[in-house]
C-alpha cells in the first residue's frame, strides 16, 4: 500500500490519485478504497500507520483524529494516561480545566484577523513548545457578550517571564485587548483512563466516557484507538441486560460510572442525567443471555 501526504489544496502528481483511489481493500489494518468509505488520521512526520486494534509508546497520528471502517464504525486517536487492563469498560476524558491554563489576560493587543495571542502561562517552562496543540482556547471579550472559541494548532515554550504565544485556526473577529481573559483546555484526548472506583459516591462520577479501547496495554502512557460509533460488545452493567424486568421497547442505554452500560429504566440514579450510550442491536427479551451488543453513539465525527 503506498501513502500519499498532502496537504489541503496540493493537487495529485501523474498517477497518484488512482493509486490512492484503488490501493488493496485487504490491507492488514482493515483499509478500504475511498469508494469503500475508508477514512484514515494523517499520519505525522516520523510515524507509521498504527492499526486499530494495537497500542503503541510512540504517537502516529494527532490526538483525536478520525478512522472510519468501511461498515461505518468509528474510532478517536487517544493517549491513555493510566494501565488499560481491560477492554470491557468505556475510557473517561481525564483532564480538567485546571489541567489547562485557566483566566488568565491578553498580555498584548492583537488586531482582527490575527491568529495569535499571549498570555501567562505561569512561570519558565510551564508550558513546552506544541503542548497545548489540539486543545480548545476561549477569549471571553466581556465588553462586546462574545466569546470567541478557537483551536489550538500550536504554542511556543513559556520563555523567562512564563509567557507563551498561543496559534489558533482562525482569525480574530474582534480585535483583542489587555483586559480580556483566556481560558484553554487541553486537547480532551490527551488523557484518557480506565477508572473502576466503586465507592459510593464514586469518586470519579465527574467525568464522561470517551470510547471503548480496542485494546489492552501494559503499563501507562500507550497511544491507542477508541471506539466511539457503530456496532460493539460492550460490558453490561450487572445483571441489568438479563433482568426480567426487561420488558418490550426498552432499548436505550447509558454509561455507569465505571464505563459499564445499563438500560435507562435500570439507572442507578433515575434523578441524574446519565450519558447516552446507544441502543441495543439485537431482539433478545428479557431473561435471556445479554444482550451487551450495542450500537454505540457517543460520537461519529
Amino acid at each position: 500500500m503506498t501513502n500519499f501526504n498532502k496537504a489541503l489544496g496540493e493537487g495529485f502528481g501523474r498517477g497518484e490519485l488512482g493509486a490512492a483511489l484503488n490501493y488493496d481493500s485487504k490491507d492488514q489494518f482493515g483499509g478500504q478504497k475511498i469508494g469503500g468509505l475508508y477514512i484514515d488520521g494523517v499520519v505525522l512526520p516520523g510515524g507509521s500507520v498504527q492499526g486499530t486494534y494495537s497500542a503503541s509508546a510512540t504517537q502516529n497520528y494527532l490526538l483525536g483524529a478520525r478512522r472510519v471502517t468501511q461498515d461505518g464504525r468509528v474510532f478517536k486517536y487517544a493517549y491513555a494516561t493510566n494501565e488499560i487492563s481491560s477492554t470491557h469498560f468505556g475510557l473517561k476524558f481525564w483532564n480538567k480545566l485546571s489541567d489547562g491554563v485557566t483566566y488568565t489576560a491578553v498580555k498584548q493587543n492583537q488586531v482582527v484577523g490575527d491568529r495569535t495571542v499571549w498570555i501567562d502561562a505561569g512561570g519558565d517552562g510551564a508550558v513546552t513548545e506544541d503542548e497545548l496543540k489540539g486543545g480548545y482556547l476561549v477569549v471571553h471579550t466581556h465588553s462586546d457578550n462574545y466569546a470567541q472559541n478557537r483551536l489550538i494548532t500550536g504554542n511556543t515554550l513559556a520563555d523567562s517571564d512564563g509567557y507563551t504565544i498561543v496559534t489558533v485556526d482562525g482569525g480574530w473577529t474582534i480585535a483583542l485587548t489587555t483586559s480580556h481573559a483566556v481560558e484553554i483546555i487541553k486537547n480532551p484526548y490527551s488523557s484518557v483512563q480506565l477508572r473502576q472506583d466503586n465507592q459510593n459516591p464514586p469518586t470519579d462520577a465527574y467525568s464522561s466516557i470517551a470510547g471503548i479501547p480496542m485494546c489492552k496495554t501494559t503499563a501507562a502512557n500507550y497511544y491507542l484507538w477508541l471506539q466511539t460509533w457503530g456496532p460493539i460488545w460492550i460490558n453490561p452493567q450487572g445483571g441489568s441486560l438479563q433482568d426480567s424486568d426487561l420488558v418490550h421497547n426498552e432499548r436505550q442505554l447509558v454509561f455507569d460510572y465505571v464505563g459499564s452500560v445499563c438500560v435507562v429504566g435500570d439507572a442507578g440514579n433515575t434523578t441524574v442525567s446519565l450519558q447516552h450510550a446507544g441502543f441495543i442491536i439485537d431482539r433478545t427479551a428479557s431473561g435471556a443471555s445479554g444482550p451487551p451488543f450495542v450500537m454505540l453513539q457517543i460520537t461519529p465525527w
